[in-house]
């Protein structure tokens, strides 16, 4: 890691550094900029500046408006995320959390997020923004990359596995619900 991205992790940490969670050999490393706001002007404007520099506003807007949904669930993983640790810090879960992450491999089987205390509770979480009701389409998918998840490290079979979706309730903000 350059020494400018170093600071931007560890000094102003503007830029986290994600790893799959319990990745013995870490081959899949990204780095993500924590700030919604930074976010939306990278993606959005600072990618297409030359349609902003040239007035092109409509275009612009219409390419926001036609991907904002991708940001809008990138965001929530982050909400879901932040109430879990609220949680953790407050001691209103199960078990105290040690370890907390995303879990993705190089063909892009994603589980939003993962959470254990790395004795014998693993929960893992998908993270739904439109998620009045889950399929069973994306009940197995879960199942299924919890699959890969442990032929990949058998030594991590725990007692306590948990599945679970995050979907945005507006009563709530964040409604559980086990698979």
């Amino acid at each position: 890691m350059n020494v400018y991205l170093r600071d931007l992790v560890q000094i102003y940490e503007m830029i986290e550094v994600v790893s799959p969670i319990l990745e013995t050999k870490t081959t899949i490393t990204k780095y993500k900029i924590k700030d919604n706001f930074l976010n939306f002007w990278f993606r959005y404007i600072y990618a297409h500046k030359e349609l902003f520099e040239l007035g092109s506003y409509e275009v612009l807007l219409q390419g926001v408006l036609t991907d904002f949904p991708s940001f809008q669930g990138l965001a929530f993983e982050r909400l879901v995320k932040d109430r879990i640790l609220l949680k953790n810090k407050k001691g209103e879960l199960e078990f105290p959390i040690t370890k907390m992450g995303t879990r993705l491999d190089r063909r892009n089987n994603e589980i939003d997020l993962v959470y254990t205390d790395e004795k014998e509770h693993i929960v893992f979480v998908e993270c739904k923004l439109s998620g009045k009701r889950i399929t069973s389409a994306e009940r197995n998918q879960l199942q299924h990359n919890v699959g890969l998840f442990f032929d990949k490290n058998p030594a991590l079979q725990y007692k306590n596995i948990q599945l679970c979706f995050a979907i945005f309730d507006e009563k709530n903000l964040v409604r559980f619900e086990e698979v």
